[in-house]
């Protein structure tokens, strides 16, 4: 099942969040119909069922407050509402580790399409130079496990993190710089996370 959902259903479940984060509960039923002008709790409860079969909440029958959001499902939804969430570093030279935590959600005014997931990841290094990435700035990506040769990637090797131009040497990846002082990493262990799709200067 697609997890897109209606206008109402983002509503609603916008709603569930801001009152779990105003009051530490998320709401009743009772508390939805009112909230939406609801008559009649099948309406709500057709809703619920839906955000539910898309992952978005889980229901505990039998208890009033039993709407238990999901959070990594809506974080990823109100990310593409409200921002771009930065991931901390990658490396643009020799690969240093990428920390799989969010230091912010970035605010960049509509510069990039609302696609499902992006994410933006600091660059640090020089390796890249050639094709205008710098180090400090910000690269805006779209997750995905594949690439076409000639794709700017973030891709990962091991634990750690780098950015480099796509490419295949036989059966193996090749990894390429775009600065003359580094040479390819060719590899059959690396594994692509993300097409570079923006980039905000840092300044």
């Amino acid at each position: 099942m697609s997890r897109e959902l209606t206008e109402k259903q983002r509503q609603i479940l916008q709603f569930i969040v801001e009152s779990m984060d105003d009051t530490g509960v998320t709401p009743t039923m009772r508390e939805i119909a009112s909230r939406f002008g609801f008559s009649a709790p099948a309406s709500v409860r057709r809703h619920l069922d839906a955000l539910e079969k898309k992952g978005y909440i889980r229901r505990h029958e039998g208890r009033a407050r039993g709407i238990e959001p999901i959070k990594d499902q809506v974080r990823r939804l109100f990310w593409q509402r409200t921002g771009i969430p930065l991931v901390g570093q990658v490396a643009a030279g020799t690969p240093i580790l990428a920390e799989e935590n969010i230091e912010d959600v970035l605010q960049l005014g509509g510069l990039f399409p609302m696609e499902q997931g992006l994410f933006a990841l600091r660059v640090k290094g020089d390796s890249m130079i050639e094709a205008g990435i710098l180090e400090g700035d910000l690269l805006v990506v779209r997750p995905q496990p594949t690439a076409d040769v000639g794709d700017i990637v973030v891709a990962m090797l091991g634990d750690e993190g780098t950015v480099k131009r796509f490419g295949r040497a036989g059966d193996h990846i090749r990894l390429e710089p775009a600065n003359k002082d580094y040479f390819p990493i060719i590899t059959r262990d690396a594994r692509v996370v993300g097409v570079v799709v923006g980039l905000v200067r840092h300044l």
